[in-house]
């Protein structure tokens, strides 16, 4: 049997795959294990009183520590002044807990502050003596209470089910169209038949393991059948030189990966972890209706696309929520490599060329960061492109077509406007018309899936509409500095690329010309009306290069070079990975969620169930999945409630007392460097900055959290 399958080449790729997915889903344990490790300590209450009459002011102080030893004291201070102190000594990762009392006599009638500080770090609460309070009241936090870490899996024979049916049907697809395709393909079915699970749920059948997977096998089955003859690709039984170059850089790309993450400081952002929360609302038995934490509690209006993807991972799999992202992130990883290589294939692009503009593409800091944290967006591009190459290769087929556009815009809407201007350029470059019958079926049958997903929030709550959309939605615009920082080291590359094409320009080919043109027009719109094109920009900037690169290369050993190219394009991501690894653990950016962010979020989580929060909109996300508590308002700007969000921004700025009232605010959460009112400008804090009207129960330093009680 294993000299049959060595001679199967398509069987000894898809096993290959097969034992490196398990490979994967097990390095996850070993994620960020040599990452930079974060140094500092957090003080928080776990108990104080908030009213008192005769009693003594008692109170509880926790004071954990974070890869640092503490040899330190905690200073204690009643109204501004010095009342005792106490030795700190715990060594590093421990938590110290210590009761102190302060006399009933030592407090003054009326409203009194208690602080208690170590180091640079400071916390105090208010409490109230009175002769007029029969009952004395208190702030006190839970027991801790230790989960269990979660199984990868809750039903083993269900995972295995799957991986192996799932598996199989990609040896199916990879025989009918080769390695490169068949993986595309088979990856592309489950997506589009994740998309029909909102007819399972009109019919209330969603939560039917049973009619799960009836679509799940009916879909691949279809597929099978239909797509050799409408996708017109010749049957091969055994793989080409590209499909085995293809596989052989695929498993040096999660090796590559696995070895990016066990450096990484985090796989969560600030965005990433709003997936994965709206994901999990989509594993009960319906399609959710209301997001109970976002805007203290609001309608579900986001696209769906991506969410009806990973649950149907997670229903059919069993996979728990961690192992569930990293199954997304692999599949993403894949779809992102094929489709990019199908593409450069497309283009008539040897195997080295199609490489470096997968490499290219990679080196935008936006699709690197996706690549390692995102699976959301990495599915949204690649879909993408796979429809540019799709509409290359396949002049009559257009249901497929369809449902490829149809996905790509469940998943992420705008897409479809970036799908839009390379399909231009591409007509353009190929003498297509854009406007023929395939293509009008194909946007009529995308526009029915998009349809049918989105149709409940389109009837309910109207037309999609975002607010805040110069600031954080799809109309940002930001300055040459951020296109730097975006490119990275590519930015002088695009530059050159520019002057290089103002020079070459009358000696290039029309088609090459075009594409020059289109990069610049791409350009232009990112500077001036959306940044978001940069995807777009990339694109194109990465097919000028490598067609202008044979317009100044010697013509005379085009295959020296051809050899060559790959060697230089790996080294040369390998060197812009570590570089971007380093700016993200450096935090230039606000895509990790670093230790010092989680552990606010994590404390939030044990206070009282229902409190309401307000926190800084970008950080929003973060208290909702990890404190698993209501905010007032975060980035999820579809259809969102504008008042919510200027009331936020208003209170972080302007400090309006009003908003607390108004929207019956617990609790307050503040990053102490100050607030993100965009995507660029930033309000900076005063060093002291505190809001001392209210109660600071916890701070790290970088983060406080106050009780509006």
């Amino acid at each position: 049997m294993l000299k049959s399958i060595l001679k199967n080449h398509q069987a000894f790729f898809v096993a290959c795959l097969f034992v490196f997915f398990l490979i994967f889903l097990y390095s996850f344990n070993y994620w960020h294990s040599f990452s930079q490790k974060e140094s500092f300590s957090e003080i928080y209450f776990q108990k104080y009183p908030k009213e008192i009459s005769t009693e003594d002011a008692c109170f509880t102080l926790n004071v954990q520590s974070f890869n640092q030893k503490i040899n330190d004291s905690v200073q204690i201070h009643l109204n501004s002044k010095y009342f005792d102190s106490f030795p700190i000594n715990i060594s590093e990762n421990e938590e110290k807990e210590s009761e102190k009392c302060l006399p009933n006599s030592a407090l003054s009638s009326g409203d009194n502050i208690v602080s208690a500080s170590l180091g640079n770090n400071s916390i105090f609460f208010h409490v109230l003596k009175s002769k007029t309070v029969k009952i004395a009241s208190a702030f006190e936090l839970p027991q801790k209470t230790v989960g269990n870490k979660e199984p990868i899996f809750a039903n083993p024979l269900f995972f295995m089910f799957f991986i192996l049916s799932f598996f199989f049907f990609i040896y199916l697809f990879s025989k009918k169209f080769g390695f490169l395709h068949g993986i595309i393909i088979s990856i592309t079915i489950f997506i589009i038949q994740s998309q029909f699970r909102v007819f399972l749920d009109y019919l209330g059948l969603m939560q039917n393991a049973f009619s799960l997977y009836l679509v799940y096998f009916a879909a691949f089955c279809l597929a099978y059948y239909y797509l050799p003859k409408s996708i017109l690709c010749e049957k091969r039984d055994s793989a080409n030189d590209f499909d085995k170059k293809a596989f052989i850089a695929s498993l040096v790309l999660i090796c590559f990966f696995i070895f990016l993450q066990l450096f990484s400081v985090s796989h969560f952002s600030e965005w990433n972890i709003y997936y994965e929360r709206q994901t999990s609302l989509f594993m009960a038995d319906t399609i959710p209706t209301i997001d109970p934490l976002s805007y203290l509690g609001r309608p579900f209006t986001f696209d769906p696309g991506y969410f009806l993807f990973e649950s149907n991972i997670a229903k059919l799999s069993s996979l728990s929520q961690e192992y569930l992202f990293a199954t997304s992130l692999f599949l993403a990883i894949f779809l992102l490599l094929f489709s990019s290589l199908y593409l450069a294939k497309s283009l008539k692009f040897s195997f080295s060329q199609a490489m470096l503009f997968f490499i290219l593409l990679l080196t935008l800091n936006f699709n690197f960061t996706n690549f390692l944290l995102s699976p959301r967006h990495i599915i949204a591009v690649s879909l993408m492109i796979y429809a540019a190459a799709f509409f290359i290769n396949n002049k009559k087929d257009w249901i497929w077509l369809g449902l490829i556009v149809g996905s790509l815009v469940a998943i992420q809407m705008p897409a479809a406007i970036f799908l839009v201007l390379f399909l231009l350029v591409v007509c353009i470059n190929s003498k297509k018309d854009l406007l023929n019958k395939r293509n009008i079926y194909a946007v009529i049958l995308a526009f029915a899936l998009f349809l049918s997903v989105f149709a409940t929030i389109l009837v309910k709550h109207g037309l999609p509409y975002t607010t805040k959309m110069n600031e954080w939605g799809y109309l940002v615009n930001l300055d040459n500095s951020w296109l730097m920082f975006d490119m990275n080291i590519i930015y002088y590359l695009l530059l050159g690329s520019i002057l290089l094409g103002l020079f070459l320009f009358k000696a290039m080919d029309w088609p090459d010309r075009k594409i020059y043109l289109a990069m610049m027009f791409s350009l232009l719109i990112e500077f001036t009306l959306t940044f978001r094109f940069n995807i777009v920009t990339q694109a194109l900037f990465a097919i000028f290069l490598i067609k202008s690169l044979f317009y100044i290369l010697p013509k005379k050993h085009p295959k020296i070079f051809s050899q060559n190219l790959l060697k230089i394009a790996f080294v040369f991501l390998f060197l812009f990975a570590v570089y971007a690894t380093y700016e993200n653990i450096q935090k230039e950016s606000f895509q990790l969620s670093t230790l010092q962010e989680l552990g606010p979020m994590i404390f939030a989580s044990k206070l009282p169930e229902n409190s309401n929060f307000l926190v800084e909109p970008l950080y929003g996300h973060s208290l909702a999945y990890f404190g698993k508590q209501k905010v007032l308002a975060d980035l999820y700007t579809e259809y969102a409630d504008t008042k919510k969000l200027d009331a936020e921004y208003d209170f972080l700025v302007n400090g309006n007392k009003a908003v607390l009232k108004e929207y019956s605010i617990n609790y307050a959460l503040i990053y102490k460097a100050g607030v993100h009112i965009s995507v660029q400008p930033f309000v900076q804090f005063d060093g002291n900055f505190n809001i001392p009207y209210l109660s600071k129960i916890y701070t790290n330093g970088f983060f406080d959290l106050y009780s509006t009680n």
